[in-house]
This record gives structure tokens, sequence and C-alpha cells, in this order.
């Protein structure tokens, strides 16, 4: 089987292609700052916590979890604010344009008049 796709993001397999490859990226990358981030977190625990209170220290996946934990109380798993709210702005965008031009534009127009009548 052949594939003669051109790779470049002026074609539409080179632009689903590029997707492909920024999602995985982005991915794998998710995924290995996670690893780093819950190894830091077993060290920080291990170098403090059991001395200050007396308890045993804690293991990689124990660490992991204790990440997963947090983020569920803390923030959850949602995207505040991210992601699609330029779709909202431009759908309010929009729908501000077609109000101003069904009633805004007279409305203002009938306000001028009122303010500032032409004598």
């Amino acid at each position: 089987m052949k594939f003669d796709y051109e790779h470049t993001t002026n074609s539409k397999y080179g632009r689903i292609y590029m997707i492909l490859v920024h999602v995985l990226f982005a991915v794998v990358m998710a995924a290995v700052l996670a690893l780093v981030f819950g190894y830091f977190v077993m060290l920080l625990w291990n170098a403090v916590i059991p001395d200050l209170t007396g308890t045993h220290a804690i293991s990689y996946c124990q660490s992991i979890s204790l990440l997963v934990l947090a983020r569920i109380l803390v923030g959850g798993f949602s995207h505040h604010g991210s992601g699609h709210g330029h779709m909202k702005h431009r759908k309010a965008r929009r729908d501000y344009e077609e109000w101003w031009q069904e009633v805004g534009k007279n409305s203002f127009e009938n306000f001028k008049d009122y303010k500032h009548p032409k004598e």
C-alpha cells in the first residue's frame, strides 16, 4: 500500500496530518509533564511530611494519585474560559449586529433627535 499524500499545510491531508501531529505532541508532553511533576511531588512529600507528622513515605504511584485527587478537589477537570470563548464572542457580536440593523439604529436616531432636536 502506497501513501502518496503531500504533507504540507496547503493540502487537505497536510492540514489533517499537522493537526494530528500537534495533538499527539500535546498528549505526549502532557503525560511527560504529569509524570515529572508527580516525581517532584513524591520527593517533596518524602522530604517534609514524614519528619513533620511521623507518617511513612509515599510511592511514585501514590504521588500521582495525590495529584489527581488534588486536581479533582481544587480545580475539577473543566477548562474555565478556555477553548470556545472566542466562538461565544463571535456569536454575540453577530447577534448584536443583527439587533443593531433591526432595532438599534432607529432607536439611536430617535434618541439623538430627542436629545438634540433640529430647529
